[in-house]
């Protein structure tokens, strides 16, 4: 396992090694080696998704002939380098604390989420139980569409699909943060 500063230095080089990859043939042992080596300090730095993310990057089509594979080769080097950058910045942003952290969020008032759900979750949201506060917002958006006369389309669906959206968004918003007593 590698600390921050051996992490950004180490993925830094492999940035700046890009530029010699871009001979032919495409993918070429060079390449493959550095994307090894790549793929190895991924690991040490990172989880397994980001691993599988830089692995199954670049063109999912067919080259038709060797210029063409040139070309995907080319599209292949620039996602991957596109992606390390962000893994870097990424990993800059958790050192320098710029992430939400729940226990700074004191209620929902700081989102945008409709005033349903914000009636429903903001005081449990507040007294620290976010996953209930997720719950109690689903249940919620469940009775509006059990709420929703059957074989009309005339119910507010926009309202159903506004307050769904509001929950999604708490959804993203407290990920890992809530714990739900179903699988």
């Amino acid at each position: 396992m590698f600390n921050l500063n051996e992490c950004v230095e180490s993925l830094n080089k492999q940035i700046g090694k890009i530029e010699s990859l871009k001979f032919r043939p495409a993918y070429n042992p060079k390449y493959k080696i550095w994307r090894e080596s790549t793929t190895e300090i991924l690991r040490k730095c990172f989880n397994q998704k980001y691993v599988d993310m830089f692995r199954e990057s670049g063109p999912k089509t067919i080259a038709t002939n060797p210029e063409h594979r040139y070309k995907l080769f080319l599209e292949n080097l620039a996602e991957k380098e596109a992606l390390l950058t962000g893994f870097i910045e990424e990993k800059m942003e958790f050192k320098n604390g710029n992430i939400i952290s729940v226990s700074r969020i004191t209620s929902l008032d700081d989102y945008d989420f409709h005033p349903v759900v914000k009636n429903i979750s903001d005081k449990l949201f507040k007294d620290g139980h976010y996953s209930q506060a997720v719950e109690e917002a689903f249940k919620r958006v469940i009775k509006e569409v059990r709420l929703c006369p059957k074989g009309l389309f005339r119910c507010d669906i926009v309202h159903i699909i506004v307050i769904l959206g509001t929950f999604i968004n708490l959804l993203k918003n407290l990920h890992p943060f809530v714990r739900f007593g179903w699988p």
